[in-house]
């Protein structure tokens, strides 16, 4: 099954964690660039899943290996596990989510600094889908240019995950 989105004329990259039944999972980061184009980032590999808690949700520690992000272009997978720090962090981390009425809270944990989020959801079949906004400066990532072409600082992520049945 192949995905396809369409960034807005606003400014953002979008990370978007895919689960398909459970079974195939993607996480896809599209950035935007200034002045001009964008760029996006795969992974095959999220570890986690989102349960059915208290008449809402809840999720606790999905994991992204950062080396599993691939953006087709090695030199740019290499600046982008340098900024992140991959070899002392290896994983981005969403520590854990409560999601009910359609809004989430929760805390993600990028180069160990943790960040509190909130954003909306919805469930989709056997996934739920949520989004929220961010900043690379946030994380004290460093600024992204490479030949006068810079990566915005804000971003959207959008996570899709599968419900597991809980008792």
């Amino acid at each position: 099954m192949h995905l396809k989105f369409t960034l807005k004329s606003t400014v953002f990259a979008t990370i978007c964690l895919f689960a398909y039944n459970g079974n195939t999972q993607e996480l896809k980061l599209n950035f935007e660039l200034n002045p001009a184009g964008d760029f996006s980032v795969k992974s095959n590999t999220i570890l986690g899943s989102v349960k059915k808690y208290k008449g809402g949700y809840m999720a606790e520690n999905i994991n992204v290996p950062i080396t599993s992000l691939k953006s087709g272009i090695e030199l740019r997978d290499q600046h982008i596990y340098k900024r992140l720090e991959a070899n002392k962090f290896p994983n981005v981390i969403l520590l854990k989510a409560i999601a009910t009425k359609g809004k989430f809270t929760g805390i993600l944990k990028v180069k160990n600094m943790k960040k509190k989020i909130h954003g909306v959801y919805k469930t989709e079949g056997k996934n739920l889908v949520g989004s929220f906004k961010l900043k690379m400066s946030d994380f004290k990532l460093p600024e992204a240019s490479y030949l006068g072409v810079g990566v915005e600082d804000e971003f959207e992520l959008v996570i899709k995950a599968p419900l597991s049945s809980v008792r």
